[in-house]
């Protein structure tokens, strides 16, 4: 039981830590698009102004 809770344990941990690196990644370039007024061009089908 003990051994079945500690890998449940670690397999959390090392998913929340992934996430809040992921998080950071993600963070970070939004800064670096607020900083640089990056713009995306209207042809991006993620916009949705065309496609």
């Amino acid at each position: 039981m003990k051994g079945s809770r500690r890998a449940l344990y670690s397999a959390l941990f090392w998913v929340t830590e992934w996430g809040m690196m992921l998080g950071d990644v993600l963070f970070a370039v939004w800064l670096i698009q607020f900083i640089t007024q990056f713009e995306v061009h209207n042809s991006y089908p993620f916009v949705g102004l065309k496609g």
